[in-house]
């Protein structure tokens, strides 16, 4: 009895097409049944088979050309790797990532350091809508010590490192790319659950001004209004303001009317400097203090049992639950 071949032939007809600058093969292999497979592998490596079998190698053939010249040689080509990779990086965080990455945060080996989501979000966002380009070399060390930004990270490993940095950059992303397309659209975090605080929100987002401090001084120095909101929630004398005035939710709404006044301040500037970076030397008059963040007394992690003794993690019991809603 003879043995089949494992290696299906094929056919003469196979060939390379280019249209348009860009090429495909179309290959054309026997199925073992009578009939023939047609398959078409774009420059990337991407592949479009056919679900059918053709009845001859000829019919198969036709069949690629007629859709090249029907639909188009681009209708056969997919992305690159490249292309891919930045596709991913494009994409918003699901609930689930932004706990993910809080979870990770919220490790005991870099937790009193570390900021949370929502605080991170908002030393993106102040990044990411600010005077100059701030590179993530930069910034990312302040993400797992916003104190001294010396802490290490403490990766499990390295396909762990490259999660947790996919999460950060896709959320980086997501902002820039909302304040590129629809600054009035951008919604902080802090309204998507009551995990997450605006006071820490805002304290974030003071944090972000370290990288251009003498820019935004002058800026708060000149529309001082635009900063209120993130000073009464994000600074301890503020804070303390706020909770005597009972007017948190008040701030937490001024907030996107405040970011969108920013960005495009800092967009216009930006756009009139070589390179999209602005100098730090404008003025508006007398330099004034945006105001430091400063957290007294005792720190609860946020992974540590909550002391109001439910049994929950703070984060998800008092931690989330301080009124008015996010404001913690």
């Amino acid at each position: 009895m003879a043995e089949l071949d494992p290696t299906p032939r094929v056919s003469p007809l196979a060939q390379s097409v280019t249209r348009d600058g860009k090429t495909v093969q179309i290959d054309i292999y026997e199925d073992g049944e009578g009939g023939w497979l047609l398959e078409v592998v774009d420059e990337h490596g991407n592949s479009t088979v056919w679900d059918d079998s053709f009845a001859s190698d000829r019919e198969a053939l036709d069949e690629a050309l007629k859709t090249i010249d029907e639909e188009g040689i681009d209708s056969l080509i997919g992305t690159s790797s490249e292309e891919r990779g930045m596709r991913e990086l494009d994409q918003a965080l699901s609930e689930a990532e932004l706990n993910e990455l809080d979870d990770f945060l919220a490790n005991e080996t870099i937790e009193e350091t570390s900021m949370d989501v929502s605080t991170l979000e908002g030393f993106l966002t102040a990044i990411a809508i600010g005077p100059r380009t701030v590179m993530p070399s930069e910034w990312l060390p302040w993400v797992w010590d916003r104190e001294t930004g010396e802490s290490e990270a403490g990766f499990e490993s390295v396909e762990h490192a490259n999660r947790i940095m996919s999460l950060i950059m896709r959320h980086y992303n997501t902002v820039v790319h909302t304040f590129i397309d629809a600054p009035a659209s951008f919604e902080p975090v802090f309204w998507s659950g009551d995990q997450w605080g605006a006071a820490e929100w805002c304290e974030g987002f003071l944090l972000g001004f370290q990288f251009s401090d003498e820019a935004w001084g002058l800026l708060a120095a000149g529309q001082p209004t635009w900063f209120t909101p993130f000073l009464r929630l994000g600074t301890d004398d503020g804070i303390d303001i706020t909770k005597r005035a009972g007017d948190a939710e008040k701030w937490m709404n001024e907030i996107e009317l405040s970011l969108v006044k920013m960005h495009a301040f800092w967009k216009d500037r930006r756009a009139s400097q070589p390179g999209g970076l602005v100098d730090d030397d404008f003025h508006f008059g007398g330099q004034q203090s945006v105001g430091q963040v400063i957290r007294g007394g005792p720190k609860i992690g946020r992974n540590d049992p909550c002391p109001c003794g439910s049994g929950k993690k703070f984060k998800r019991c008092c931690g989330a639950n301080e009124a008015p809603h996010t404001f913690h």
